[in-house]
């Protein structure tokens, strides 16, 4: 008989890649994942904008109030920022950070999208399907 699967299970002591962690999939997901696994690292992709770096925008994140049942809590710490844009050449991260990430991650969660209302999908998606 095959075991069941278990989400908490799959993620005890994980390190984590999260992309998109300051949309609204990518927050709730971040949220879940803090308070309900015993995950060991969340590393949040996040591209700097403009006069806020990386950890400033988690910061943020991790203040609103979809994080009230974690944010006094030791599970807080365990999302931590990486500089980086899914939309640049190797996600736009450092060499030093990429080497980080190749070494420590054990899963990766896409939750970035464009939200662009002027986005082409079908231009996107016939250029994704030529590079294939």
């Amino acid at each position: 008989m095959i075991g069941e699967y278990s989400i908490r299970q799959e993620f005890r002591g994980a390190r984590v890649l999260l992309t998109g962690a300051s949309g609204y999939v990518g927050s709730v997901v971040l949220e879940q994942l803090l308070r309900c696994t015993d995950v060991d690292t969340v590393y949040c992709l996040l591209r700097p904008r403009r006069d806020q770096g990386p950890q400033q925008r988690l910061d943020k994140v991790l203040h609103s109030t979809l994080f009230h049942k974690v944010r006094d809590t030791p599970a807080i710490k365990r999302a931590r920022a990486v500089a980086g844009d899914v939309c640049t050449a190797g996600l736009g991260l450092s060499q030093c950070d990429r080497r980080m990430l190749e070494s420590e991650v054990d899963i990766i969660l896409h939750c970035a999208a464009d939200i662009t209302l002027e986005a082409d999908i079908q231009v996107r998606g016939e250029q994704r399907m030529a590079s294939l």
